[in-house]
C-alpha cells in the first residue's frame, strides 16, 4: 500500500529508502475475550482486556478493542499469518496516534472526533496519486488523499475494505473497519508474520523506509513489553 499516513508521509519525505533488514518480532499474548450480548458488537467482548491494557499503555481502550477484534478475525481469515494486535497498534501509533492526530479524540463508535484526511497527493510534496474514488472518501475529486486512523489510500481501501464491527458497511474512518482491513492487507503482503522477515515485510509494505519500520517496531515492542504478563 505504501503508507501515506499523516505521520508516515513526513517520515518518507525526510529520508531515503536504503536496503532494510528485518526488525525483531514483537511477541505478545493474545487478547482475552469475555462473552457479551451480541447486540453490543464484537468489540465489546474485549472491553475488560482493553481497559487493563489501556492502563499500561498510551493507547485508547476503544482503539485496543478494534485491534483485538482484528487479531481475532485474522486468526480465522488467515490462520497462517499470525497477526497480533501490537502490530496494528504500532502502525496506528505512527500513522495517527490511534485516531488522535491533531487533538482529535477517538469516539465510542471507533471513529475520530473529526475525519482524518491526509495531504493532497499532487506531487508537490509527496508522490503524485490521481483521484481514484471521485472524492467519495477524501473529498478530493482531483487527487487522492490518505484517509482514516490507519491512513488508507482510497484505491487500497477499495481492494481491502472490510466491515469490522458488523454494522453493515465498511468505513475507513471507522477504526473497527480499518483495523480488520489493514490486517488482511498485512497478511497478504507479509505472509507469515510470526517471523522477523515476514513481519518486517508486512510493515514495509505500508511504508518502505527504515525509519518507518523501526518506529513501528519500537511502538509494537513497547506495547508487548507492557502487557507481557497478561
Amino acid at each position: 500500500m505504501r503508507s501515506l499516513g499523516v505521520v508516515a508521509l513526513l517520515v518518507a519525505a525526510a529520508c531515503s529508502a536504503p536496503p532494510v533488514g528485518p526488525a525483531p518480532l514483537p511477541v505478545v499474548p493474545p487478547p482475552t475475550p469475555v462473552p457479551s450480548a451480541a447486540a453490543a458488537g464484537p468489540q465489546a467482548e474485549f472491553a475488560t482486556w482493553a481497559a487493563e491494557v489501556a492502563s499500561r499503555t498510551d493507547v485508547p481502550a476503544r482503539a485496543l478493542q478494534s485491534y483485538a477484534v482484528a487479531e481475532s478475525r485474522l486468526a480465522s481469515l488467515a490462520p497462517s499469518c499470525d497477526l497480533t494486535w501490537v502490530t496494528l497498534a504500532g502502525i496506528g501509533a505512527v500513522e495517527t496516534d490511534h485516531g488522535r492526530h491533531g487533538s482529535r479524540t477517538l469516539l465510542a463508535d471507533g471513529r475520530p472526533s473529526q475525519p482524518i484526511v491526509g495531504p493532497r497527493l499532487d506531487g508537490s510534496r509527496f508522490e503524485s496519486v490521481r483521484d481514484t474514488d471521485a472524492g467519495e472518501f477524501d473529498g478530493d475529486a482531483t487527487w487522492d488523499r490518505a484517509v482514516g486512523p490507519l491512513q488508507f489510500i482510497p484505491s487500497s481501501w477499495a481492494d481491502w475494505a472490510t466491515d469490522g464491527d458488523d454494522d453493515g458497511r465498511a468505513d475507513p474512518q471507522d477504526l473497527d473497519d480499518a483495523a480488520v482491513s489493514a490486517g488482511r492487507y498485512l497478511c497478504a503482503e507479509g505472509g507469515d508474520l510470526d517471523t522477523d522477515v515476514g513481519w518486517s515485510r508486512a510493515v514495509l509494505s505500508y511504508n518502505d523506509t527504515e525509519n518507518y519500520l523501526r518506529s513501528v517496531q519500537a511502538q509494537a515492542a513497547a506495547y508487548a513489553e507492557a502487557t507481557a504478563d497478561l
